[in-house]
């Protein structure tokens, strides 16, 4: 309860002084979370295939596991890629947003 007042605080102090950096960095906190919360799902997946696939830790290497393995991990990658070239676009357009708005 501290923290979220504190946090609270924080945000309209920042708000209040600097009205389009706080814009700016509100709208990115919202595409950060999206892109953690992927990660954080696919990373663990990505491996868990690599270590059935490859070692002997839990089984055998298995070719299932290889296979998808690499399908996932291109995936992973292209859309790491996208996510960082929309990233880029998104903060670009809510900077020049912030821009027209503030002045």
């Amino acid at each position: 309860m501290l923290f979220t007042a504190w946090s609270a605080y924080r945000k309209m102090k920042k708000g209040t002084f600097d009205a389009r950096d706080f814009a700016v960095d509100e709208a990115m906190d919202m595409v950060k979370g999206v892109l953690i919360v992927i990660s954080a799902i696919a990373l663990p997946l990505l491996t868990l295939l690599g270590i059935l696939g490859y070692t002997s830790w839990l089984i055998e290497p298995n070719g299932v596991a290889r296979t998808f393995f690499w399908i996932f991990l291109v995936i992973y990658l292209f859309w790491l890629l996208v996510t960082r070239f929309v990233y880029k676009r998104i903060r670009r357009a809510a900077e020049n947003a912030a821009k027209r708005i503030v002045g």
